[in-house]
């Protein structure tokens, strides 16, 4: 910061500048009510974000879960500090085409838990108030809301690509900037490699599940050959059981018609986690 350029008063007073009105308004308490107006002006058809739970969940149940939602909203707000679960989005393909066949004929949108937008709303309903008096309208200030909240980091973000051809997936990785993941899942680990990683001891329990598997693996298969295999949850279960164990609930469970999450409180059900 010592060798930045100053900016003279002069310019900044040449054009304009926040008042005390403006200032005043920034820094109100958000209140619980500012959440739910934003919570209930997302249309309630919208796609959920990863969690499963729609706007339109909130909506009907906001006498149940909105001091709870509000309050952890805030608390985001004022902190900056947001659980990992809710700071995720779901990117999403969307065929442009009846029959698509490359990348080109998709359109990617992003699915983001309805928490994570409610923070976002609110700071832009904020700033609403005062951009039209000090950007010009045919500067759009809409469109500079969303330029700089919550911006990904490519060098966090891995993408796993597959069934796809090579020339795409070179193409996907060029213009995302993320890096391809050789795995069907993904956590950041920083410098780590995944095939040494231990996992802390006041993670969940479903990670630490997941590790315990990923330590079968090591001991039953040479790992160089797993990871240059296509995956195939078959693979999987031929390297880990001789004799996989059925279960009689595995479709029930694992329906592809289902939502993700409901998914997985169904499978913890069934192992008695919950």
């Amino acid at each position: 910061m010592s060798n930045r350029s100053k900016v003279f008063q002069s310019v900044v007073a040449a054009r304009p500048v926040l008042s005390e009105e403006h200032i005043q308004v920034l820094q109100q308490p958000f209140t619980i009510q500012e959440v739910k107006d934003a919570i209930f002006s997302i249309p309630g058809m919208k796609a959920p974000g990863p969690d499963g739970f729609g706007s339109s969940f909130y909506h009907d149940n906001w006498d149940l879960v909105g001091e709870v939602v509000g309050t952890a909203v805030i608390n985001f707000l004022n902190t900056g500090k947001i659980l990992k679960e809710i700071n995720t989005t779901t990117i999403t393909l969307i065929p442009k085409v009846k029959c698509p066949d490359s990348v080109k004929d998709f359109r990617p949108i992003s699915c983001c838990n309805v928490i994570y937008k409610a923070a976002t709303k609110v700071i832009c309903s904020r700033l609403r108030q005062i951009l039209p008096e000090i950007i010009a309208e045919n500067q759009g200030p809409e469109t500079l809301l969303f330029d700089f909240w919550f911006a990904a980091k490519p060098e966090k973000m891995v993408v796993y690509c597959s069934g796809m051809q090579e020339a795409e997936v070179t193409h996907v990785l060029k213009m995302s900037g993320y890096t391809r993941a050789h795995l069907p899942f993904s956590v950041y680990l920083m410098d780590k490699n995944w095939w040494e990683y231990q996992p802390p001891t006041d993670c969940s329990w479903y990670w630490k599940r997941l590790v315990a598997v990923k330590e079968a693996f090591k001991a039953k298969a040479d790992l160089s050959y797993f990871a240059a295999l296509r995956y195939s949850i078959k693979i999987g279960l031929d390297l880990l059981f001789d004799q996989p164990l059925a279960v009689g609930w595995s479709k029930v469970v694992w329906d592809r018609l289902s939502i993700p999450k409901h998914r997985i409180v169904l499978w913890l059900v069934m192992l008695q986690r919950l």
